[in-house]
């Protein structure tokens, strides 16, 4: 009887294959899990950087319209920010030198247990 030549894989091929990406998909994973954090962080660090000039934006229309001055638009302990629920504010005004207003606003946020913050201080005059 003749043997008839057959084409494929063998077990012991497909088994070694099978390894050697499952190896090459565990980095590859965290990788891909590690650059979407990234990306998370960096949406947040732009929005919290928005929200902040905002917040100093505001104090700049108001004193330019001279609505309020000195420390009425003061926040000591952070307040939640409208429409934004995750992340919260102060914002400290004192007069500095030259007629000019120094404005320190920090946004703060928690990811996966961690506070972040963000700090912007201006000069106003």
């Amino acid at each position: 009887m003749a043997r008839r030549h057959q084409s494929g894989f063998t077990l012991a091929e497909v088994v070694i294959a099978f390894a050697i990406v499952s190896i090459a998909l565990v980095p590859i994973s965290a990788a891909i899990v590690h650059g979407h954090n990234i990306s998370s962080q960096a949406a947040q660090l732009t929005q919290a950087a928005f929200l902040a000039r905002h917040l100093v934006e505001e104090v700049l229309a108001s004193r330019t319209a001279s609505l309020c001055a000195g420390t009425a638009m003061t926040q000591a302990e952070p307040w939640p920010f409208p429409g934004h629920e995750r992340f919260k504010y102060t914002r400290f005004l004192q007069e500095a030198v030259y007629d000019m207003l120094r404005v320190e606003v920090c946004i703060f946020w928690h990811t996966h247990g961690q506070e972040h913050q963000y700090l912007v201080v201006a000069l106003i005059d």
